[in-house]
């Protein structure tokens, strides 16, 4: 019992920012620093004891501002390749999920060729869909970025 008490005390000290193409990003805090996410309109999880944002600006706010959270390589890349807005390049992005959706032939003749089996519900549902709110930007970008050898040509115009 005390040694789950211990592991469970130290994942709560680091400050790490996740990110789930289903919920979106998770910020691991401390107690005390709690106050950070409430004002970037972070939302609290009590089942998961994360704060929780469908937001990129939000997202990218926290991490500029606190240099002591920790976020995975994969996750720093995809901030470094959007930068500051990520609303420039909708446009594009739209255009980059239906060229992955045109491509994409279910692993059939050429492998590494459109959407992979985890996203591709969500690709199509995103590009059926006639407006995008924040978290489908978000997602949809995320998709995109996975893919970017793909569409590199779009996304760099």
């Amino acid at each position: 019992m005390s040694k789950t008490r211990t592991i469970t005390k130290k994942s709560v000290e680091f400050n790490t920012l996740k990110f789930s193409i289903k919920n979106g990003f998770l910020l691991y805090l401390p107690y005390e620093k709690n106050y950070i996410a409430k004002k970037n309109r972070f939302k609290f999880l009590k089942d998961r004891k994360a704060w929780q944002s469908q937001d990129y600006r939000s997202a990218y706010k926290v991490i500029s501002s606190n240099q002591d959270i920790k976020i995975s390589v994969q996750l720093r890349k995809f901030f470094d390749f959007y930068g500051e807005d990520m609303w420039k390049n909708i446009k594009k992005i739209r255009y980059a999920l239906i060229k992955i959706r045109e491509k994409c032939d279910y692993a059939q003749l050429e492998d590494n060729r459109g959407f992979s089996q985890a996203n591709k519900k969500i690709g199509r549902e995103l590009i059926l869909k006639p407006k995008w709110d924040n978290f489908d930007i978000l997602r949809a970008g995320w998709i995109v970025y996975m893919h970017r050898r793909q569409v590199n040509d779009i996304l760099r115009k």
